[in-house]
């Protein structure tokens, strides 16, 4: 190999020593062919394992990249059910206090409402009641201007007794 890398650099210094060809480079003999198959080759396996371990590199790549994908999802998806219950936490929450709120306001506006009816429904007893009694009232005085009237026509009879006439006071 160090000929060989001094053969190289005697040719890039344009020093090609001797110019007369030796007996190897006259013919290329049998085991300078084995040298460049055994060259070709350990380049060609140097190359299959190169590719062999890019492989190997990509695959353990694309699985921890894959793991990491994972683990990011779980994060996520932890995420997401955490914020789910953090949201029907204040919603429920909220709609709870809000129907409890309306609940309250609606059975206070109920409670108002009662007891308007219960004062309109004492108010129309006791306009009944008054009315019974006027009833009552219009009826003895109309009992009384009848007693009285026939009082009148009575003493008016009495009055009238000797001419027997009988007078009705019609007002």
């Amino acid at each position: 190999m160090f000929s060989w890398l001094l053969r190289l650099f005697q040719k890039e210094n344009g020093d090609e020593g001797e110019t007369r060809p030796t007996e190897k480079e006259e013919g290329i003999l049998s085991h300078e062919k084995g040298r460049r198959k055994w060259l070709w080759r350990r380049h060609r396996s140097a190359r299959n394992t190169s590719t062999q371990n890019s492989k190997m590199t990509k695959k353990r790549s694309k699985i921890n990249e894959l793991e990491e994908l994972k683990l990011d999802m779980r994060k996520i998806s932890n995420d997401m059910e955490e914020m789910c219950g953090i949201l029907n936490v204040y919603m429920y929450e909220d709609l709870n206090y809000r129907m409890n709120t309306e609940f309250n306001i609606i059975k206070s506006q109920h409670e108002k409402t009662m007891l308007d009816m219960n004062k309109m429904i004492q108010s129309i007893i006791g306009s009944m009641q008054y009315s019974k009694e006027l009833i009552e009232d219009n009826y003895s005085y109309r009992a009384l201007a009848g007693i009285i009237g026939l009082v009148g026509v009575a003493s008016q009879w009495n009055l009238a007794g000797n001419h027997q006439f009988f007078f009705v006071d019609q007002h």
